[in-house]
């Protein structure tokens, strides 16, 4: 049974000798998580307590508890992320697995400066981390160039692949902009949602919640559980061909990932989660 809350005391206590507190760890052992769990001093280190060194000192002084009085006197021991520890009595919160970022349009999703790529690009080294979560998220897959909205930033590797992965289905929602109308929308749907639309990486499909005509443009609401390079723009443009004499998409943003919304957060701007976005995120990342 993994450790997931503090009910369960249960106290290291001196041992009179090293087998004794090995059967003391290893029953602490049973009581912590196996699935995308973390060292110790990994959590701590990730959460800016101090250097190596101060972080094995707090542990082996016997100063790292968790809430409900167990001390932590093993650096090995694995818990999971949203673990909360004392410090000195002092609670250490876990930092959020996920944080929101509206990328803007004409911004490269890469940390480098934008002097290291070939054209001088913007990158997301524009837009710096609040400092406290400063080196410790990256971001949760890619969004193109061109294209505006919600890009995730993770503190898990494990989570990164779970929402990532097309075999765990969690769909990504965006809003496209095309210019004039379509003629057949139950044609465009059927291409989407049951035919398919074939590209050089394969036939792609995808679910479309809405299209509405907004002046001179198209808006199309839909959403893909895939996130291959320039998939949205290819699968609009190959399922119109035939239909809009332009089917180049003019605008293309991402709202949705899952059940997490971009919402009313500004261009450039970094937010948390809401607690049903938390409640979401904490499901899928304690799914195998």
């Amino acid at each position: 049974m993994p450790l997931r809350s503090t009910s369960f005391i249960l106290r290291i206590t001196r041992a009179s000798t090293n087998q004794q507190l090995q059967q003391q760890l290893q029953q602490l052992r049973l009581y912590t998580s196996k699935n995308g769990d973390l060292r110790l001093d990994r959590l701590l280190s990730n959460r800016g307590i101090g250097t190596r060194s101060t972080i094995s000192n707090l542990i082996k002084t016997r100063r790292v508890t968790l809430p409900d009085g167990t001390i932590l006197n093993s650096p090995k021991l694995k818990f999971l992320p949203s673990t909360t520890f004392l410090i000195d009595s002092v609670p250490s919160s876990p930092l959020p697995l996920l944080l929101k970022f509206h990328k803007p349009t004409s911004v490269l999703t890469s940390s480098a400066p934008s002097e290291k790529n070939h054209f001088s690009r913007p990158t997301l080294s524009a837009y710096p981390l609040p400092p406290q979560y400063t080196s410790k998220y990256h971001p949760c897959g890619r969004l193109d160039y061109s294209t505006s909205g919600l890009l995730l930033f993770s503190s898990s590797g494990p989570l990164t692949h779970k929402i990532l992965s097309p075999n765990h289905h969690i769909p990504k929602k965006y809003v496209v902009k095309i210019l004039g109308t379509i003629p057949s929308i139950p044609t465009f749907i059927d291409i989407i949602e049951n035919v398919g639309v074939e590209t050089t990486e394969g036939i792609h499909h995808g679910t479309v919640h809405s299209v509405e005509k907004i002046s001179e443009y198209t808006e199309i609401t839909m959403s893909i559980e895939e996130g291959k390079h320039r998939q949205i723009r290819r699968m609009i443009f190959n399922s119109l061909k035939d239909q809009v004499q332009d089917p180049d998409v003019k605008s293309l943003v991402r709202v949705e990932v899952g059940e997490c919304e971009l919402g009313d957060l500004g261009v450039g701007e970094y937010g948390e989660l809401n607690e049903k976005e938390i409640e979401w995120v904490n499901t899928i990342f304690n799914t195998s």
